[in-house]
Protein backbone atom coordinates (compact mmCIF):
# COMPACT_ATOMS: atom_id res chain seq x y z
CA UNK A 1 0.00 0.00 0.00
CA UNK A 2 1.17 3.50 -0.67
CA UNK A 3 0.18 6.82 0.80
CA UNK A 4 2.01 9.88 2.06
CA UNK A 5 2.74 9.67 5.78
CA UNK A 6 1.54 13.22 6.37
CA UNK A 7 -1.14 14.93 4.32
CA UNK A 8 -2.38 18.53 4.21
CA UNK A 9 -6.02 19.65 4.24
CA UNK A 10 -7.61 23.10 4.36
CA UNK A 11 -10.18 23.92 7.04
CA UNK A 12 -13.66 24.22 5.52
CA UNK A 13 -12.63 22.67 2.18
CA UNK A 14 -13.20 19.12 0.92
CA UNK A 15 -10.18 16.82 1.21
CA UNK A 16 -9.55 13.65 -0.85
CA UNK A 17 -6.80 11.09 -0.74
CA UNK A 18 -6.63 7.63 -2.30
CA UNK A 19 -4.87 4.76 -0.56
CA UNK A 20 -3.29 2.54 -3.20
CA UNK A 21 -2.69 -1.15 -2.61
CA UNK A 22 -0.69 -3.65 -4.62
CA UNK A 23 -1.99 -5.82 -6.02
CA UNK A 24 -5.18 -3.82 -6.44
CA UNK A 25 -8.31 -5.59 -7.50
CA UNK A 26 -11.49 -7.24 -6.39
CA UNK A 27 -11.69 -8.60 -2.89
CA UNK A 28 -9.79 -5.76 -1.17
CA UNK A 29 -11.85 -4.05 1.55
CA UNK A 30 -11.12 -0.72 3.25
CA UNK A 31 -12.57 -0.15 6.73
CA UNK A 32 -12.29 3.09 8.70
CA UNK A 33 -11.02 2.01 12.14
CA UNK A 34 -10.35 5.46 13.62
CA UNK A 35 -10.69 9.03 12.45
CA UNK A 36 -12.45 12.35 13.01
CA UNK A 37 -16.20 12.78 12.68
CA UNK A 38 -17.42 13.05 9.11
CA UNK A 39 -14.39 11.31 7.57
CA UNK A 40 -15.29 8.48 5.19
CA UNK A 41 -13.40 5.76 3.33
CA UNK A 42 -14.94 4.54 0.06
CA UNK A 43 -14.78 0.95 -1.24
CA UNK A 44 -11.88 1.94 -3.55
CA UNK A 45 -9.81 3.36 -0.65
CA UNK A 46 -10.56 7.05 -1.16
CA UNK A 47 -10.53 9.04 2.08
CA UNK A 48 -12.84 12.07 2.06
CA UNK A 49 -13.34 14.68 4.75
CA UNK A 50 -14.15 18.34 5.15
CA UNK A 51 -12.28 19.64 8.21
CA UNK A 52 -14.35 22.12 10.25
CA UNK A 53 -13.57 25.79 9.63
CA UNK A 54 -12.17 26.19 13.14
CA UNK A 55 -9.76 23.24 12.81
CA UNK A 56 -6.79 25.14 11.36
CA UNK A 57 -3.59 24.17 13.17
CA UNK A 58 -4.95 20.79 14.26
CA UNK A 59 -4.14 17.37 12.89
CA UNK A 60 -6.26 14.26 12.53
CA UNK A 61 -5.04 10.69 12.96
CA UNK A 62 -6.75 8.19 10.66
CA UNK A 63 -6.46 4.41 10.81
CA UNK A 64 -7.76 2.31 7.92
CA UNK A 65 -7.92 -1.47 8.09
CA UNK A 66 -7.23 -3.05 4.69
CA UNK A 67 -8.48 -6.61 4.28
CA UNK A 68 -7.09 -8.63 1.38
CA UNK A 69 -8.93 -11.28 -0.65
CA UNK A 70 -7.50 -14.05 1.57
CA UNK A 71 -8.70 -12.31 4.75
CA UNK A 72 -5.32 -10.93 5.85
CA UNK A 73 -5.46 -7.53 7.53
CA UNK A 74 -3.09 -4.58 7.45
CA UNK A 75 -3.45 -1.30 9.28
CA UNK A 76 -2.64 1.94 7.48
CA UNK A 77 -2.20 5.13 9.54
CA UNK A 78 -2.44 8.62 8.06
CA UNK A 79 -1.92 12.01 9.66
CA UNK A 80 -3.88 14.87 8.12
CA UNK A 81 -2.64 18.32 9.07
CA UNK A 82 -5.24 21.07 8.77
CA UNK A 83 -4.21 24.55 7.66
Amino acid sequence: MTSAASLLATAGSPFRHRIKVKPAGPGVTFILSDGPGGLLVSPDGTVTWTPPKGAAGEQARVVVTIVGPSGGERFHTLTIKVK
